[in-house]
């Protein structure tokens, strides 16, 4: 009988590890969404980390300017999201691959608004590349 419960509750360990989400996993399901959404735009998106801060996501990446003479410049940006204590809320209910949908709604007024803010940046010179 105590192997058993020896066995069960290593298992239970084990699954409950297995199934924890990690930035790792929350990068990973913005960047499935990535070639549908922002990243068939002007720019490609390099994301570089999640990290929970006193019930705000803040995810830090770079917009890649490419030009048609094939030079490449990286934007550094951060987008700061409120209202998550955890990765998991950041994820659809039993689905640890796709992201919640007001997570993403946040995420990609975020983003868009730093895309605007670079073409600006471009548009008026501040960028060392212009987009063609």
């Amino acid at each position: 009988m105590k192997k058993f419960l020896f066995l069960c509750s290593a298992f239970f360990c084990v699954s409950a590890f297995a199934s924890e989400v990690t930035s790792e996993k929350i990068l990973d399901a913005i960047d499935m969404i990535c070639g549908d959404t922002w990243c068939s735009g002007d720019f490609d998106y390099n994301f570089q980390s999640i990290s929970l801060n006193g019930g705000k996501a803040v995810l830090t990446y770079d917009l890649v300017a490419n030009t048609s003479s094939n030079l490449t410049q990286s934007f550094p940006y951060v987008c700061v999201i409120e209202g998550y204590q955890s990765f998991e809320s950041m994820l659809e209910a039993g689905d640890a691959s796709v992201l919640a949908q007001s997570f993403y709604d946040k995420l990609n007024h975020c983003t868009g608004e730093n895309e605007h803010d670079l073409h600006m940046k471009l548009r008026l010179g501040q960028g060392v590349l212009s987009l063609s």
